[in-house]
């Protein structure tokens, strides 16, 4: 988006002041043109480092005892200190397990997404008491940056509003594929994680549509869609799949990076055969066999694969006359899995007893007996479901509390305290606390998030735990 344009008459040598306070934190391209609005120059600065989200904590003391309880308060606000809600996360460690590469959330949305190449260190440039980061962050963008000269009136325009790429709820459609006359209408289907523990009631409008919202996909990693048939009926549920079109908008998405064009003039391709030596003796054919038996990895699936196998999807039987799937006896009991049976086999088999074997198109064999292997496809129609995918909603983090407890075990967590989401209030704050473990060590905190209007901030906190 374009921030600002000024024009003026280059002789030897001109000088262009702009205002940058509105500018949004982050790196910013600069063109010079000619009269005919053709691009000459160009290069990368970065404008108002650590205009980002501020976040201030108090109430940390540099020591605390093993198992002392810690009480932090958390202020976050603007550059001009007025107080803004955000949205942060918090993790307190060993500072043993501190990453040595100095990536953070600052150095990856403001640098490593906007630059080619590797950038070592890149937390060096965000570090107010380094005091040469700013000339080490410009020779950076000079030697670390790339030119495009793309501008065009699409460009130059004012940015347009964007949409979002996944829609935060997904709509499908029950549609049936061979009704009967007595066919009643469905008005729900039931959606259920893999263990059962979760239920929700979708409800279907005339037409079979139906959306699912973005707090049912916080029911579990599995998700299943049942649908209530009648015993003639055949439905089928399509749904869309928002993982399909996140990759595929990954996938699509332009880079913006130069691009080195392949050299295929004068590459020839040779075949060596490394293997191929004077004693080498060629097989004509090689067979691999397995033995594993495939286990589900979804017990909800190995579940119904266990009911298939003895219910109604697995139609052998054992007849009186002691034959697996004789059709003369038309039914029996059901077979055992790994037992030998004998089995009538041809073209010409009779239908009815006595049965004369021996003779052309009639043979006995003596099979092992296994069950039939049922497909994820197969089971999910038979039992009329419908697998989609989900994700874990809120995750709970371990923490003990030592005033109503008195854990006679040690204590030996290497992370103190971790949550992903604490929102603070209109005033710019939250309150956290958490207990020291029985570890005699350093601890580092470490504070990132965003404002309400986007901005970025991150903080750091560090204390010691002694036993005294």
């Amino acid at each position: 988006m374009v921030q600002f344009i000024a024009s003026g008459t280059l002789k030897d040598s001109l000088f262009i002041s702009f205002p940058t306070t509105n500018f949004p934190q982050g790196i910013t391209e600069v063109t010079l043109f000619n009269k005919d609005a053709k691009p000459l120059a160009e290069r990368l600065v970065y404008v108002n480092i650590g205009d980002g989200l501020q976040i201030k904590v108090t109430g940390l003391e540099s020591s605390y005892p093993v198992r002392g309880k810690v009480n932090l308060k958390i202020k976050t606000s603007d550059k001009a200190g007025n107080p803004i809600p955000a949205q942060i996360a918090i993790s307190v460690f060993d500072k043993m397990y501190k990453h040595k590469d100095g990536k953070n959330i600052l150095t990856h949305y403001f640098l490593s997404s906007q630059l080619r190449g590797r950038i070592y260190n890149p937390d060096f440039y965000f570090n107010p008491s380094n005091k040469n980061r700013l000339r080490a962050l410009d020779l950076l963008l000079l030697t670390q940056g790339w030119r495009r000269y793309i501008w065009d009136e699409v460009s130059l325009s004012e940015k347009q509003q964007s949409t979002a790429a996944i829609s935060p709820q997904i709509k499908g459609r029950l549609r049936p594929i061979r009704k009967s006359k007595n066919s009643r209408h469905q008005k729900m289907l039931m959606l259920f994680n893999s263990n059962n523990s979760n239920k929700q009631m979708v409800l279907l409008d005339e037409s079979g549509n139906f959306q699912l919202h973005e707090p049912y996909f916080t029911l579990g990693r599995r998700l299943y869609l049942k649908h209530f048939p009648s015993e003639k009926d055949e439905y089928e549920i399509a749904i869309s799949d928002p993982f399909k079109e996140i990759k595929i908008t990954i996938n699509n998405k332009e880079s913006i990076y130069p691009l080195i064009e392949e050299l295929t003039d004068n590459i020839t391709t040779e075949v060596i055969e490394p293997w191929e030596t004077g004693k080498t003796i060629a097989l004509d054919e090689v067979q691999i066999q397995t033995k594993k038996v495939r286990v589900f990895r979804d017990k909800y699936l190995g579940q119904l694969d266990s009911i298939a196998k003895i219910g109604f999807l697995n139609t052998d039987y054992i007849g009186a006359c002691g034959y697996l799937n004789c059709t003369a006896c038309g039914g029996g009991t059901k077979p055992i899995e790994g037992k030998d049976y004998p089995m009538l086999v041809g073209d010409d088999i009779p239908k009815k007893h006595p049965r004369i074997v021996g003779i052309p198109g009639r043979e006995i064999v003596h099979v092992t007996y296994r069950n039939k292997r049922f497909t994820e496809e197969e089971l999910l129609k038979k039992f009329n479901l419908t697998k989609i995918k989900g994700y874990y909603g809120k995750r709970e983090f371990y923490q003990p509390n030592y005033e109503i407890e008195s854990d006679p075990f040690p204590d030996i967590r290497n992370t103190l305290f971790w949550s992903p989401s604490i929102i603070t209030n209109m005033d710019g704050e939250a309150e956290v606390s958490f207990y020291c473990s029985d570890i005699n060590t350093a601890f580092i905190g470490i504070i990132e998030g965003l404002g309400e209007d986007g901005i970025l901030g991150r903080t750091e906190l560090d204390f010691l735990v002694n036993s005294k």
